[in-house]
């Protein structure tokens, strides 16, 4: 246990180190030895003012994550950074990334309707990448929830919203093989 700390305790410093090159190369170095641990420093260098190169590097991290723990990182950062510059980057990932935020789906719903128009297109991306681990009460509910605040949106933010109840109207429950018909 203490090996694993003292690697998160070194990826963390390489992260906040003042050489270009060190950051660069401990982002890659997160692809072997990272953990949940380190993440949060991850998204605070992504908001942190750094490189394009560096942005772009851990951009391409974030998007491959495929750690089902990190999700609770992740949706601590989109509480921590909302509103700021690149924010939906951040929420981007959230739908590349392919993890099940369907916990959250809340969260996103709120996001296509208060936010700005890129990152609530975002925000629909991982609605829609979630949106069949919802049963038909949960969509049913959140079309409700919806419905309440259309009449307050913009026409152009109205037509995203709308598509958004379409998204939650149009799925069936979720496709699945039976093994016995597959012979």
């Amino acid at each position: 246990m203490v090996n694993k700390e003292h690697i998160s305790q070194e990826l963390i410093s390489g992260l906040n180190s003042p050489d270009e090159n060190t950051v660069l190369q401990t982002i890659s170095e997160l692809r072997i030895h990272g953990n949940t641990e380190v993440l949060s420093s991850v998204f605070s260098l992504l908001f942190s003012k750094k490189m394009e190169n560096i942005e772009e590097a851990i951009v391409n991290l974030i998007n491959d994550i495929k750690d089902p723990h990190a999700v609770p990182v992740f949706m601590v950062a989109v509480k921590e950074y909302r509103g700021n510059t690149g924010y939906e980057k951040l929420i981007s990932a959230c739908w590349q990334c392919g993890l099940d935020f369907s916990a959250y789906i809340d969260q996103f719903i709120e996001l296509v309707i208060d936010d700005g128009y890129y990152t609530a297109l975002e925000a629909f991306s991982v609605v829609e990448e979630n949106v069949t681990n919802l049963n038909s009460q949960q969509r049913s509910a959140r079309i409700e929830f919806i419905r309440s605040k259309i009449e307050f949106l913009s026409p152009e933010k109205r037509l995203l919203v709308n598509e958004l109840m379409s998204l939650l109207s149009n799925i069936t429950e979720p496709f699945r093989l039976d093994p016995e018909h597959l012979n």
